[in-house]
């Protein structure tokens, strides 16, 4: 997580460094919040529905996996 954040800040514009910075920690506190939500026992955290906890994480990992070819290269 620390080598990604440094290597995104590094690709960022001067003027927008901050604003990513401060959207990566963002979005790390907001996905821990959905795992806590997603896993409470009413929701998925059952022993019937663990499978779909676990698929969700490996469905955005897919999703994330499959738009990469779609991004802009490194300017660096």
């Amino acid at each position: 997580l620390t080598v990604h954040t440094m290597y995104i800040l590094e690709c960022a514009p001067k003027r927008l460094r901050g604003m990513v910075g401060v959207s990566v920690a963002s979005f790390v506190s907001m996905g821990k919040f959905v795992g806590q939500l997603l896993g409470i026992s009413e929701v998925l955290g059952t022993e019937e529905r663990w499978i779909w906890l676990l698929a969700f994480s490996g469905a955005a990992g897919l999703l994330q996996l499959l738009t990469l070819p779609f991004l802009p290269e490194s300017p660096r």
